[in-house]
């Protein structure tokens, strides 16, 4: 439907509260049922509702320019660059953060379970930002891993992390790239 101009990435947002997400990875080896979230409102479970959502927020301007490059090495290291400008003049900044995932295609389920799957977050590193209008910042990323750079790619995006009311955890911006070879 959307080929390559579409990341999905589930991860648990609530960075203090790992208790919990631990408790939960540890019974169902496994992260907590992700819930479809598009441009910061939760959308219903269906593939209709699915597209139109999708649709409508990719119709909307960026308040971001986002630049992605990832480079590494088999089973060793790997570095992600990320360069964020701000082009929203109106965009308040508080609670607003860079998060950047490293997913591997084609992974294969543990033990008895063999399903397959597809773009599984083995990575995800976060910061906050405060990039004032027209202007811009570098962040370079550096990791240890041990997975085959071939089946990596890199998801950037921002987000803002306060929920308001209905009004869930906006996506500002995404961009996705393969991991290359240096």
């Amino acid at each position: 439907m959307y080929h390559d101009s579409l990341a999905i990435v589930s991860y648990n947002f609530s960075f203090t509260d790992t208790e919990f997400f631990n408790l939960r990875y540890n019974v169902y080896q496994h992260p907590p049922e992700p819930q479809f979230v598009v441009d910061g409102v939760k959308a219903p479970n269906d593939t209709t509702t699915y597209k139109s959502n999708i649709d409508a927020a990719r119709s909307v301007i960026p308040s971001f320019n986002l630049t992605l490059d990832a480079r590494g090495r088999d089973s060793l290291d790997g570095s992600i660059n990320l360069k964020i400008v701000n082009v929203d003049s109106l965009l308040a900044l508080d609670s607003v953060y860079a998060l950047v995932a490293v997913c591997q295609d084609s992974v294969e389920g543990p033990g008895s379970f063999k399903h397959g799957y597809n773009y599984v977050c083995r990575n995800l590193f976060y910061f906050p930002i405060s990039v004032p209008y027209a202007d811009s910042t570098d962040t370079t990323i550096t990791f240890m891993h041990t997975y085959p750079i071939a089946k990596l790619h890199a998801v950037a995006f921002i987000q803002n992390l306060k929920k308001s009311g209905l009004q869930y955890l906006k996506v500002y911006q995404a961009v996705t790239v393969q991991f290359q070879v240096p």
